[in-house]
């Protein structure tokens, strides 16, 4: 049994790719992709976003995934608080944005928020701690984070 906290539907490219952030007690987080709606799913060898080894955290969850501005750019928001970007479209993602990981626990709360404004594409990320506090946000434009 898996638990999906996040879904994606991919239309930039010929023909659309769903994405799912799931996890499972057994395997863990996972973002899984299909290119025939639904019918077969793949996943990447490693499963999705992971921290280093010795980063003394592992991702617990994928809460959102949301398309980058460049084709077969996605961009994966996670617990602990990160920012992960893929440029294979969802196959694998590489860490784009710490958050500060010696916050007291529970992690903080993380969304990501894509908004298409004329020809400025922003992507943001917000994260709130347990009380709804606002702790940070990151504006990601192109191909790097700008400070809001």
């Amino acid at each position: 049994m898996e638990e999906v906290y996040s879904c994606m539907v991919d239309t930039r490219g010929e023909r659309p790719r769903l994405l799912s952030g799931a996890s499972s007690p057994w395997l863990g987080p996972r973002v899984r992709w299909s290119d025939d709606l639904g019918a077969t799913w793949q996943e990447s060898p490693e499963g999705g976003p992971r921290f280093a080894e010795d980063a003394g955290t592992s991702v617990e969850r994928v809460w959102q995934l949301a398309p980058g501005t460049e084709r077969g750019v996605v961009w994966a928001g996670t617990e602990p608080g990160a920012v992960w970007r893929s440029d294979d479209g969802g196959a694998t993602f590489a860490l784009e944005q710490a958050l500060d990981l010696a916050w007291p626990r529970p992690a903080p709360t993380c969304e990501l928020i894509w908004a298409t404004q004329a020809a400025d594409d922003v992507l943001r990320l917000r994260a709130f701690d347990e009380a709804g506090r606002l702790l940070l946000v990151r504006a990601y434009c192109g191909k790097g984070p700008k400070h809001d």
